[in-house]
C-alpha cells in the first residue's frame, strides 16, 4: 500500500508506466503515451474490517501507554493514503512543510501523527483518525493541563483549540495551542508576563463559549487580551486572513 512501480506498457519500450497501489485500487499512467487506467481494490468482508479494526485499536492502546512517537513512520505524504493529505492539505500544508513539522503517517492505525516539541524535545504527540466509529484522536498519558504546542517565534500571543490551527498562525505570529477549549492554571501561568494575547477558537458552540471564559479568566488577572471572531477555523484561512484577523483583534487588547 503507498508503493510505486515504473512498468513497461505496450505502447513502446522501456518502463515508462506508472503503477501505484493506492487505498482505492491501483492506478496506472503512461509518461509517454498518457494512457491511463484504474482497478480498485476488492471491499473487504465484514469479518476482515473487523479484524482490521480489532488489530489497529491494539496497537493504538500499546503506543498510546508511552511518549515515544508510534511505529513505524512514513515520512512522504506522497505516499499516503488521499485522506491523509487533503486533511493537512485544507491546513495549507505543504508536503514540504509537513516534512518539517515531523508529521507522518502511521499505517498500523490509519493516523496522521503530529508531533509537538519544546527546546528539551519531544513532549506530546497527537493522532488524527479517519474512521467512523473510532476516536478522532489518540495521545501518550501526559497531561494536557500542563504544556501547550507552540509555533512560531515572532509576534502577538494566538490561543488555538488544535494543533494544526497553532502551526498556521505560527507562521505569522505565535501560535499556541491549548489542546482542547479549557485553559488551565498552569497554562494560565504560562501567559503572565509574556504580552497581550489573542484567543481565536474554533466558530462552533463551544469554541464560542471557551473564548468567553478564556477572555474573563486572563483579564481578572490583568493579562492584556482579546478574542477573535470569524467564521472559519484558524487553521482554514490564508496567511493574509490571518494577519488582518490579528492586526484587528490586537487593536482591541485591553
Amino acid at each position: 500500500m503507498g508503493a510505486k512501480r515504473r512498468v513497461s506498457h505496450d505502447c513502446g519500450s522501456g518502463k515508462v508506466l506508472l503503477v501505484e497501489n493506492k487505498t482505492e485500487g491501483y492506478a496506472a499512467w503512461c509518461h509517454r503515451c498518457s494512457d491511463k487506467g484504474f482497478w480498485p481494490h476488492p471491499a473487504p468482508t465484514l469479518a476482515e474490517r473487523l479484524e482490521r479494526l480489532s488489530r489497529a485499536s491494539q496497537v493504538e492502546a500499546a503506543a498510546t501507554m508511552t511518549l515515544a512517537l508510534p511505529q513505524p513512520m512514513n515520512l512522504d505524504p506522497s505516499t499516503w493514503p488521499l485522506e491523509a493529505r487533503v486533511w493537512l492539505y485544507k491546513a495549507g500544508l505543504s508536503n514540504d512543510k509537513i516534512k518539517e513539522l515531523g508529521v507522518y503517517y502511521w499505517g498500523a492505525a490509519h493516523r496522521v501523527v503530529m508531533p509537538v516539541y519544546d527546546d528539551q524535545g519531544l513532549v506530546y504527540w497527537q493522532a488524527r483518525g479517519f474512521e467512523r466509529g473510532r476516536p478522532k484522536y489518540v495521545n501518550p498519558p501526559i497531561d494536557k493541563a500542563r504544556l501547550m504546542a507552540r509555533f512560531g517565534t515572532d509576534g502577538p500571543i494566538v490561543l488555538t483549540e488544535d494543533i494544526l490551527s497553532a502551526v498556521r498562525v505560527g507562521g505569522v505570529a505565535r501560535g499556541w495551542a491549548v489542546l482542547g477549549t479549557s485553559l488551565s492554571i498552569p497554562q494560565i501561568n504560562m501567559l503572565v508576563g509574556a504580552g497581550p494575547v489573542l484567543i481565536w477558537m474554533d466558530p462552533d458552540g463551544p469554541g464560542r463559549k471557551a473564548s468567553g471564559r478564556m477572555l474573563r479568566a486572563l483579564r481578572q488577572i490583568g493579562i492584556p487580551c482579546a478574542t477573535i471572531n470569524t467564521d472559519k477555523d484558524p487553521k482554514l484561512h490564508t496567511y493574509e486572513q490571518i494577519s488582518h484577523a490579528l492586526q484587528e483583534g490586537s487593536g482591541r487588547c485591553a
